[in-house]
């Protein structure tokens, strides 16, 4: 376990040495940006240099970061993890939900990777299918036990990213992934049977991916037009107050733009777990949360030297997306 100086809570690892780390495409992007900055207009590592509709679309996701963390810290097990001491980091939960963060999601298992690479998700219906053509591509980062910006999701209640041995990559605006120097990638031509032999492998993706209500609060937040004003708020002081942001009066312009494209600003929104949704996960939790601390022992380690502890697997020499606390 690693204990935050800042919250006193305890990270369950499960390594703490270097390690490499995978993650599967269906198809190689150049550049590779995060879900935060997709499909901008121009990428660039300053927010007051994205264009207004690049910097309206950023606004909205990080609305969508803060709200689907604030939402999270009802769920059942999210409490018992705050009751325990466990640190959860929400903004890694949410990309693993669909909310899209400054992250990218990289996992342990090689065969998991492998899944992502030969394998697509059929629209919005929860099926997947073997790719048949085309080219795909694993890539691989050398973690390093110290790097600040790539993180293991860890040993932690919420089962999706658990069940996929997932950890993050942090990039900052501006900045695609194929910038990261330890990067290695495989490239191959797609073969309907290897994806049909790693569907079966993964129970056609219900192993990687098991019924949750929070992958539905995270679709419908997405696509609703309704963004909570408190969250709104935050964002805009949040911005205003970053030496790197935007001023109160282009923070203002963006708001002004949002409602120009049919986005509202609610005291209350629809878009919630449900009593339902909560209770349901109450139960599961509970038949669950026994079996927890079966898989948990201590490892002694050495700290790690001074010439390892801050190396960083991308470039930071640009300006960071502010992260919801």
């Amino acid at each position: 376990m690693a204990v935050n100086d800042r919250t006193g809570k305890g990270k369950l690892l499960r390594n703490v040495v270097s390690l490499p780390l995978y993650r599967g495409q269906i198809k190689h992007f150049d550049p590779s940006w995060p879900s935060i900055s997709r499909n901008f207009s121009r990428n660039k590592s300053l927010v007051s240099d994205l264009t207004p509709e690049d910097r309206a679309s950023l606004f909205k996701r990080l609305v969508l970061n803060r709200w689907f963390a604030t939402e999270l810290q009802k769920h059942p097990m999210m409490q018992w993890a705050n009751s325990e001491g466990i640190e959860v980091d929400l903004i890694a939960i949410a990309q693993h939900y669909g909310i899209p963060t400054a992250y990218f999601d990289l996992s342990e298992s090689f065969a998991i990777a492998a899944f992502f690479a030969t394998c697509r998700m059929v629209g919005d219906t929860g099926h997947w299918e073997p790719m048949a053509e085309g080219s795909g591509v694993i890539y691989c980062i050398q973690a390093m036990a110290g790097d600040p910006r790539i993180s293991a999701i860890c040993h932690q209640p919420f089962p999706r990213p658990s069940f996929q041995w997932a950890w993050i990559a942090e990039l900052r605006l501006g900045e695609s992934l194929l910038q990261a120097p330890s990067l290695q990638s495989i490239h191959f031509e797609h073969d309907q049977r290897v994806g049909e032999a790693l569907l079966e492998k993964f129970d056609g993706g219900l192993k990687l991916f098991p019924p949750d209500p929070s992958a539905r609060l995270a679709s419908e937040m997405c696509k609703t037009s309704d963004l909570p004003v408190i969250h709104v708020d935050e964002v805009e002081a949040w911005l205003a107050n970053d030496p790197k942001g935007l001023s109160l009066e282009e923070v203002k312009i963006v708001r002004r733009d949002l409602q120009k494209q049919g986005v509202r600003f609610v005291t209350a929104s629809q878009v919630a777990y449900s009593q339902q949704d909560l209770f349901l996960a109450e139960k599961e939790w509970s038949q669950m949360n026994g079996d927890f601390y079966q898989d948990v022992s201590v490892r002694y380690a050495l700290p790690v030297g001074s010439d390892g502890a801050n190396a960083s697997a991308i470039p930071s020499n640009t300006s960071a997306i502010p992260q919801v606390p």
